[in-house]
């Protein structure tokens, strides 16, 4: 039996894949400047341990005063 792959809503309400989601993030994080990483039971599981989830998590990078 197959699985068919989470959805979320979008802002319109739209069902929108957790692999739509993050190619999104993806594209358009790093064309606004902004740093970041996948955290969370996806990452995990880009590693190989099995971990249900129903979110995303991301770590971003906030940066004041151009210091880091």
């Amino acid at each position: 039996m197959q699985m068919e792959e989470p959805t979320t809503s979008s802002a319109g309400g739209l069902p929108v894949t957790f692999k739509t989601l993050l190619s999104l993030v993806a594209e358009e994080f790093p064309k606004a400047g902004i740093r970041y990483m996948l955290i969370g039971g996806f990452a995990v599981s880009h590693h190989g341990v099995s971990r249900n989830t129903l979110d995303m998590d991301f770590l971003v990078v906030h940066v004041t005063g151009g210091v880091e």
